[in-house]
């Protein structure tokens, strides 16, 4: 028994709320630890003590946050599309 092809892409393209969510919380962790180590790696080569390292984290939190804001925005439709 073989199923329909066109079914089987239809159902590829559905993205799940579960899917939306890991890959959402994915993108925050990403660019937190993206911030961290560029921020620990701007203080030790200008040698400034951890406020690099904390403004490197707040950037990433905010690019995280920027990122997981625009994709709640976005329809599943246009998720689909994207993925």
């Amino acid at each position: 028994m073989q199923s329909d092809p066109s079914e089987l892409s239809r159902s590829r393209k559905k993205t799940s709320p579960l899917h939306a969510a890991v890959s959402g919380g994915i993108e925050l962790a990403v660019s937190v630890f993206l911030g961290f180590f560029a921020g620990q790696k701007a203080d030790v080569v200008l040698g400034t003590g951890p406020f690099l390292l904390l403004l490197g984290v707040a950037a990433g939190f905010a690019v995280g946050l920027y990122l997981l804001i625009r994709s709640a925005k976005q329809s599943p439709a246009t998720r689909a599309k994207r993925d």
